[in-house]
């Protein structure tokens, strides 16, 4: 793989991680637009590594004072996390070979951009009407596996694992940061565990090995873009809504349909 495909993917994956576009969609659809070779799943699947480390990073704070709570008797958030795991880890386990296969075809990339981009739209006009709002320390069970389900779907690439997920805890009355820092924390199991699933796949079945220049610099191109991309997106969550990330993606949508006709 040439080092400026590695950098133009771990950025575009670093941005579209967090913001909600669909990291998994852009990754199959940018190769097939430009006309480059695909890159494996295991590629797309690494450069989760610097999108993980930049949640760790971001939500420093935030994480230590989840750790110190639960080892003080208030383990809440943490079996929230836990709890909104299972559904994906679950899907991951029985739908591994779906997903790596039927899924990436750009069709249904494009259905689940725009599809799940007029949902995310919904979401935000409900979240705006409801006066009822819900902080990440009141989530609570069933909004956990709610959100956890939501996460489980993601696994279909155009999704958008951030989408769905900030989309199902706007539905479930948490306000728009508390929706962003249950979705980015729960992330962080799901993808270290994909990570390491596909790492003990490729050691038993090695494919070409793309090589370790880009695959660290998809990584850290990922890492920087990632953090970017979750400083615009806390202060969006402040003031403003998510509906140009909807129309982003239906506008998009419409673009690469044509496209694909």
């Amino acid at each position: 793989m040439p080092l400026l495909h590695a950098l133009i993917l771990g950025i575009v994956q670093g941005l579209s991680e967090f913001l909600p576009i669909s990291s998994s969609g852009h990754l199959i659809i940018i190769p097939a637009v430009f006309g480059w070779d695909v890159q494996s799943l295991f590629f797309d699947v690494s450069v989760h590594i610097g999108t993980v480390l930049a949640v760790i990073v971001f939500f420093r704070k935030r994480l230590w004072r989840i750790i110190q709570d639960f080892f003080y008797g208030k383990p809440r958030i943490v079996l929230w996390v836990v709890l909104a795991t299972i559904p994906a880890m679950i899907a991951g386990i029985f739908l591994d070979d779906m997903v790596e296969t039927i899924f990436r075809n750009p069709k249904i990339v494009v259905f689940n951009l725009m599809f799940w981009g007029i949902v995310l739209w919904c979401a935000d006009v409900y979240r705006k009407k409801t006066n009822k709002i819900v902080e990440l320390e009141n989530v609570g069970s069933w909004r956990s596996l709610l959100v956890g389900v939501a996460q489980a779907i993601a696994l279909i690439p155009g999704t958008s694992r951030s989408g769905i997920t900030i989309t199902a805890g706007l539905f479930s009355k948490l306000t728009r940061r508390a929706a962003l820092e249950f979705s980015f924390l729960m992330s962080i199991p799901v993808i270290v565990a994909s990570v390491l699933l596909k790492g003990i796949v490729y050691i038993k079945n090695p494919v070409e090995f793309i090589g370790f220049a880009p695959l660290l610099t998809g990584v850290a191109a990922s890492f920087a873009s990632g953090l970017f991309a979750l400083w615009i997106l806390w202060r969006i969550a402040a003031s403003y809504r998510f509906w140009p990330f909807a129309l982003y993606r239906l506008l998009l949508g419409i673009i690469l349909l044509v496209w694909l006709l």
